[in-house]
C-alpha cells in the first residue's frame, strides 16, 4: 500500500499524463522518484512519460528492466508495447498487448492490439478486434476508417470516418481523411471540375483533396498541369502536406516534382523519406542540388555526412 505522499504523487502524475501536461508530469515524476525510486508506480509511470515524449532509447532500456522486475504488471507490459509500436517492432508490440490483456483485461490493450495488427497487415484479425473495441470506445472508429482505407475499401472507410466525426467533430486528422476519401470517391473528371471551380472562385482547396487531384492529373497524363500547380501551391503547403504530395508524385514517377516536394519537407523527413528523396534526385538529375541541401543541414544532422559520401561520385584515381 503506497504511503500517502506516494499515493498523492502517483495520482497527480496519472492526472498530468491523462491531461497531456507533460511538463507537469515530468515535475511530479521527479518528486515521486525521490520518494519511492524503486516502486512499481515510479517505474511504470516514468516509462509512460518516456514513450509519450518520444524518448524511445530510454524507454526501451527502462522497459527491459521493468519487465524483469515486475512481470505481472499490465501497465508495464502495455507501455513496453507502446514503445515497441513507436519503433515499428510490431511483433513485439503484439506480444506485449496480448500479455497485458491477459494480466488485466481492458479495452486499451485491445485497442492498441487492433492498431498493431493493422500495421502488420493482418486485416481480418485487426477488424475483428477493432469492431469489439468500438462498442466501448467510439473513437476507435478512426482506426477502423484507416484499416478500411489501406485495404482500398473507400466506401467503408468514408462511412467510419463520417461516423467518427459525428461524435468527435474536432478530430482534424479524420476530417482530412474524410476530405481525401470524398475526393477519391469521385471520378477523375468530377474531381478535376470541382477543384478547378474552387480555384477559379478563389476558394481554398484542402491539402488532402489537392493530393487526390494531383494523382488524378498524373494518371490522366497531365504532368505539365501538375508541375504548374505544385509551383503555385508549394510555398503554402504544410510540411505534412508536402510529404503526402511528394509520395503521390514519387509513386507515379513524376520524380522532378517529387524532388521539389520532398526537399520542401526535408526538415521533417525520416530515413525512408530521405531514401525516396535521393532516388528522386538521381532520376531527375538533381543530385548536385541534393548534396548542397544535405551539406547545409549536416552540422545539425550528422547522419547526413554518410549520405553525402554515398551521393558523391568516387574520386578519379588517375587525377
Amino acid at each position: 500500500m503506497p504511503s500517502p505522499p506516494v499515493a498523492a504523487l502517483t495520482h497527480n502524475l496519472r492526472r498530468a499524463l491523462r491531461d497531456g501536461d507533460l511538463a507537469e508530469a515530468s515535475r511530479v515524476l521527479a518528486h515521486l522518484k525521490h520518494e519511492a525510486p524503486l516502486a512499481l508506480e515510479s517505474g511504470a509511470l516514468e516509462l509512460e512519460l518516456l514513450v509519450r515524449t518520444r524518448q524511445l532509447d530510454d524507454a526501451d532500456q527502462l522497459a527491459r528492466q521493468l519487465v524483469d522486475r515486475f512481470p505481472g504488471s499490465a501497465h508495464v507490459r502495455h507501455w513496453t508495447g507502446r514503445a515497441a509500436y513507436a519503433r515499428k517492432r510490431y511483433a513485439d508490440a503484439e506480444a506485449c498487448f496480448r500479455e497485458g490483456g491477459k494480466l488485466a483485461p481492458h479495452v486499451i490493450h485491445d485497442h492498441w492490439l487492433g492498431k498493431t495488427l493493422t500495421q502488420m497487415r493482418r486485416f481480418d484479425d485487426a477488424e475483428a478486434v477493432l469492431l469489439r473495441v468500438v462498442e466501448q470506445r467510439s473513437w476507435a472508429r478512426a482506426d477502423l476508417a484507416w484499416l478500411y482505407e489501406i485495404q482500398g475499401d473507400t466506401a467503408r472507410a468514408l462511412a467510419e470516418a463520417e461516423a467518427h466525426l459525428a461524435a468527435h467533430g474536432d478530430d482534424g486528422r479524420v476530417r482530412e481523411q474524410r476530405d481525401r476519401l470524398r475526393a477519391r470517391a469521385l471520378e477523375h473528371g468530377e474531381l478535376a471540375a470541382e477543384v478547378e471551380a474552387l480555384v477559379e472562385l478563389g476558394e481554398p482547396v484542402s491539402e488532402p483533396v489537392l493530393a487526390e487531384y494531383v494523382e488524378a492529373l498524373l494518371r490522366d497524363g497531365r504532368g505539365a498541369d501538375v508541375r504548374a500547380l505544385v509551383r503555385t501551391r508549394l510555398p503554402a503547403l504544410s510540411m505534412r502536406g508536402a510529404r503526402s504530395l511528394a509520395w503521390k508524385t514519387y509513386k507515379l514517377q513524376a520524380y522532378d516534382v517529387a524532388f521539389e516536394l520532398f526537399a520542401a519537407a526535408f526538415a521533417g523527413c525520416d530515413d525512408k523519406q530521405l531514401s525516396a528523396l535521393e532516388a528522386a534526385a538521381k532520376k531527375s538529375g538533381r543530385v548536385t542540388d541534393l548534396i548542397a541541401l544535405y551539406e547545409a543541414a549536416a552540422p545539425e544532422r550528422r547522419a547526413l555526412y554518410g549520405r553525402i559520401r554515398k551521393l558523391k561520385p568516387p574520386a578519379d584515381p588517375d587525377r
